[in-house]
């Protein structure tokens, strides 16, 4: 087929590490390393000040077959976030929920007290969109000792495990159907898509008292999340557990790659290098200068507030790929930037979650399998994770029991692979951290 001279990732994606060595190997996506050295030293930089930046991109076989995307910021280390509504509980006499059992008795109150005030009872006291890294219920699970993630995998002393065939993931669950059972959990979170969550929680009188999401604002609308909601901070569990799921900070790799067509790759490597300069960076992850962004009489780059009534995100994403081949750095963020009152909620609520975070944590978007093993472990991912997946959600919402399924559900787990999955995790976990 034919080939364009190049290939540049946005937000809506890029090259996985499995197509990277793929095509890397056949010749089809040619190897960059030599091309850095030489033609670009703009990112040549960037992998001396940020070696993890450079192992990431990375290949198994030591060839860099694709440019990274950096943002080195704090707040994009926590990925998921609660907010509960303030508004509801100032009506209802109710304080914020410090422990999950006070969640409980909260929940149970947006339930029946009417907070929305329109005499009907369709309030929907906690929603989630499941399986979704941002928008899920997996940080609730932390509370019961359970650091539960989409791929079901977490570290302990440098050991990998997987948390859902734990005791604390079997307690986790066990409460969620507690809630689900007390009519406190939306049926549909086990079925809606992402614009449908959204959608219920911007109708006309506030439905939402209980949801997870990334920033929040997205999931309400800007002025009823600005009126009527607070980040909830992590809850205790029956056991003490108090714990937020931690990931690294946005460090990915297969957002630029020269292909065998190019006729012309040192040149495309210059322009590539361009990417890295510092203010051009910043345009692309924030939007142009004069539009989103301003440059002070000092030098600094102010980054513009979005008009009213609009989120920042959608303020930015008309003007600028945001996720793209390109690199902002801790020092950028705090030498040369003025943060607009966006950036400054996103680091609030980020100082929320910094003293819970779990200290180790499986860098998922990071390590890297060879060939087989990265079929194997998509093998894995297909069978494994979706019957975990499934029959999750089959307990929490009651449509079989998990105390008497349990048993025969790690017995399948075993014939499945799971153990060979936790060494393959382990291995590559290993081998990164090197």
């Amino acid at each position: 087929c034919d080939l364009p001279d190049a290939f540049f990732g946005t937000s809506s994606g890029g090259i996985s590490d499995e197509e990277a060595v793929s095509y890397g190997s056949q010749g089809v996506f040619l190897a960059l390393e030599q091309y850095i050295e030489d033609y670009a030293p703009n990112i040549k930089s960037v992998f001396g000040k940020l070696p993890s930046a450079k192992r990431v991109s990375t290949a198994l076989d030591g060839h860099i077959y694709t440019l990274p995307f950096v943002q080195e910021i704090n707040a994009n280390k926590v990925f998921t976030r609660m907010f509960i509504n303030k508004s509801w509980l100032d009506k209802l006499g109710l304080k914020v929920p410090t422990t999950t059992d006070e969640l409980y008795e909260v929940l149970k109150a947006f339930k029946t007290g009417d907070p929305n005030g329109n005499k009907k009872a369709d309030e929907i006291p906690f929603s989630f969109f499941y399986k979704n890294h941002n928008m899920g219920h997996y940080g609730l699970m932390a509370s019961f000792g359970c650091p539960d993630t989409r791929d079901h995998v977490a570290v302990k002393n440098d050991k990998v495990y997987m948390t859902a065939i734990t005791p604390e993931y079997k307690e986790a669950v066990k409460y969620m159907n507690k809630l689900y059972s007390d009519g406190l959990i939306d049926p549909e979170s086990f079925t809606h898509d992402a614009s449908q969550y959204k959608a219920k929680g911007n109708q006309t009188d506030a439905l939402y008292g209980f949801y997870f999401d990334w920033g929040g604002s997205s999931v309400v609308g800007v002025e009823r999340f600005n009126n009527d909601y607070v980040p909830l901070a992590p809850l205790k569990g029956p056991k003490g557990d108090q714990a937020w799921l931690v990931r690294e900070p946005s460090i990915w790799s297969g957002y630029f790659t020269v292909t065998s067509s190019n006729k012309y790759p040192e040149a495309t490597m210059r322009w590539a290098n361009e990417l890295y300069e510092e203010k051009t960076s910043l345009q692309l992850v924030y939007g142009p200068l004069g539009v989103n962004l301003e440059e002070t009489a000092d030098g600094k780059i102010k980054i513009l507030d979005a008009p009213e009534g609009m989120t920042y995100n959608d303020f930015r994403y008309k003007k600028a790929p945001a996720i793209a081949a390109s690199a902002i750095l801790a020092d950028t963020f705090t030498n040369k930037m003025i943060v607009n009152d966006n950036m400054k909620k996103e680091d609030a609520l980020y100082q929320i979650y910094a003293p819970y975070l779990l200290k180790e944590f499986y860098p998922t978007s990071s390590v890297k399998f060879d060939k087989d093993k990265s079929s194997r472990m998509a093998t894995f991912k297909t069978d494994i994770i979706t019957h975990i997946d499934t029959t999750q959600a089959k307990w929490i919402t009651g449509d079989s029991s998990i105390d008497n399924d349990w048993e025969a559900y790690l017995n399948e787990l075993n014939k499945m692979g799971i153990d060979e999955m936790r060494q393959l995790y382990q291995d590559a976990y290993d081998a990164f951290m090197k």
